[in-house]
């Protein structure tokens, strides 16, 4: 508690705080299908460069693979958007602690969306394996 009062106290802090405070509550469970995507705003190439997740997906079909850790084995993707801060990773209850990769990250998952709504999420039972995340258990949905 005392530790809560002395970073509440911190100017510094308060931007940091505010902007904790206005992210979406969180939940115990992961996001399900039939959710909307939580607009979170993700980044490529640079972190001038942000793509938010409810207008990439607006009005079509976008196909999400999360990885515990990007270009590791299994991990490639056509279009990489980096979530810097876990901001999604979190908004859709998808993180786990990998104190072997650095602390927060997001579980292995495939995730289906249309028009913001996810139709379709496979989840790696262990967070990090390989098997249900797997392009070909998605792509005949496309």
């Amino acid at each position: 508690m005392a530790a809560q009062v002395l970073l509440h106290s911190r100017p510094v802090l308060r931007p940091v705080l505010a902007r904790l405070a206005a992210l979406p509550s969180v939940r115990n469970m992961s996001i399900q299908v039939g959710d909307e995507l939580p607009s979170v705003d993700l980044y490529e190439e640079t972190p001038a460069h942000a793509v938010n997740t409810r207008d990439l997906c607006a009005g079509r079909k976008v196909l999400l693979f999360a990885v515990p850790g990007a270009f590791t084995p299994g991990c490639s993707k056509i279009r990489m958007l980096a979530d810097t801060n876990g901001e999604f990773t979190k908004a859709v209850g998808l993180d786990q602690d990998l104190a072997v990769l650095g602390g927060l990250r997001s579980k292995r998952y495939s995730m289906l969306v249309e028009d913001g709504r996810v139709l379709q999420l496979n989840v790696e039972p262990d967070g990090k394996g390989l098997s249900c995340s797997l392009a070909e258990n998605t792509m005949s949905k496309l």
